[in-house]
């Protein structure tokens, strides 16, 4: 006879960890299932770190599930001893036309989220290291900054373990089905039985749900570090996370240097550019860096970074798993009489919602009421009938 639980989560990653928490906390039988370790360096949190804020430009909808992930995070901090956030403020640099600073203004008057308008000279006197163009305005957002990637995966997971959580790991799903007794889930290594199944597979998630027609588009994206010889003044409080908006490009983003004095991370300021990149899969994604990858880098130096020509630079690639909105999906797979759950297409801005999706899908799973509303992420918003 199978192994049986109530519930399996397909994908310890980013979303699946907290959510094996939170559900083994409500005292469920919960199988975690990851086909690589926990955590690793194959999925989209590659990158050893990421940014969390409050003035959410993307949807304003999205404020009180930040503020409820700023709440968990904390406590979660609190449990493992380990500090995962790190307060360095968020500067915005762009036209103010920029949908970027809008939105973030936006947000921040609807739900009171502390957010700066500075001058030209404010700005260059406590951040000088950026040049950008004489009209654009810069917006100061304190209360931001990013959070440690491998480390939050690790203390969810050792907090998950403690309630009581089971996990396999190297270990790949090849099949599922639905029957009368429950979700069949058949592995490289073994056969599993339970009442209820989470996705959280990430770009992998088509890949499990190959007769669900999702909306969703794996893309690969490039991060570079530039490893400055100063790095305290590239260290916070000096040198902030920040965004800049190039009006050709998108938004550019980055962070201070860590300092983590971990030796996987590259040194230095870390870089991104949140656009969409070039389509591909996680079997095919192309992981060595290309001269594309270089120019992007090569043009955030050249206007807005020159003190960064020269300098040594280090590469990463990592996924992102779009939506045509790019607002997530966090919903019941249609016809499934709600044994199924699926928390995917985070589109490049999920990582800092972790712990609030995670106690979202243990709600959805024990049919739990919440005051966060979720509407806006249902998939029934791309009205399709195979979903």
């Amino acid at each position: 006879m199978p192994d049986k639980f109530d519930v399996i989560v397909i994908g310890v990653g980013t979303m699946g960890v907290p959510a094996c928490l939170y559900l083994a906390q409500r005292g469920l039988k919960v199988l975690g299932i990851e086909q690589f370790d926990i955590p690793n360096d194959h999925a989209s949190h590659s990158g050893y770190t990421r940014i969390i804020r409050k003035a959410y430009y993307e949807h304003p909808d999205y404020v009180p599930l930040l503020i409820r992930s700023y709440e968990l995070w904390k406590e979660l901090e609190y449990n493992s001893g380990i500090k995962l956030y790190h307060e360095t403020g968020i500067l915005y640099l762009g036209e103010e036309s920029s949908p970027v600073l809008q939105g973030c203004l936006e947000s921040s008057r609807l739900y009171q989220i502390p957010v700066e308008s500075w001058s030209r000279s404010k700005t260059k006197e406590k951040f000088p290291h950026f040049q950008y163009p004489e009209d654009w305005i810069s917006l100061w957002e304190p209360e931001a900054g990013y959070l440690h990637v491998n480390e939050s995966i690790q203390s969810f997971y050792k907090a998950a373990l403690q309630q009581g959580a089971s996990f396999q790991t190297n270990e790949k799903v090849e099949a599922w089905t639905q029957t009368e007794n429950g979700i069949e889930v058949k592995t490289d290594k073994g056969f599993y039985l339970a009442h209820k199944i989470i996705f959280t597979s990430g770009s992998w998630t088509q890949d499990h749900l190959p007769n669900h027609k999702l909306p969703l588009t794996v893309t690969r994206q490039m991060l570079a570090w530039l490893d400055m010889s100063n790095s305290a003044y590239y260290s916070s409080p000096h040198f902030p996370c920040w965004f800049v908006h190039d009006p050709e490009k998108g938004m550019y983003y980055g962070f201070p240097d860590s300092n983590l004095k971990n030796q996987a991370e590259p040194p230095g300021i870390k870089i991104g550019l949140h656009v969409r990149g070039e389509l591909t899969s996680p079997s095919t994604i192309e992981r060595s860096i290309g001269n594309e990858d270089e120019k992007i880098v090569d043009l955030f130096i050249e206007r807005y970074f020159p003190q960064g020509q020269g300098v040594q630079r280090s590469y990463k690639t990592c996924m992102y798993t779009n939506t045509p909105d790019e607002n997530f999906i966090l919903d019941y797979l249609h016809d499934t009489n709600q044994q199924v759950v699926l928390a995917c297409g985070f589109s490049g801005h999920g990582f800092k919602f972790a712990p609030v999706i995670g106690e979202l899908l243990a709600q959805m799973v024990c049919n739990e009421s919440s005051d966060l509303n979720i509407d806006f992420l249902r998939l029934n918003r791309f009205n399709h009938s195979t979903l």
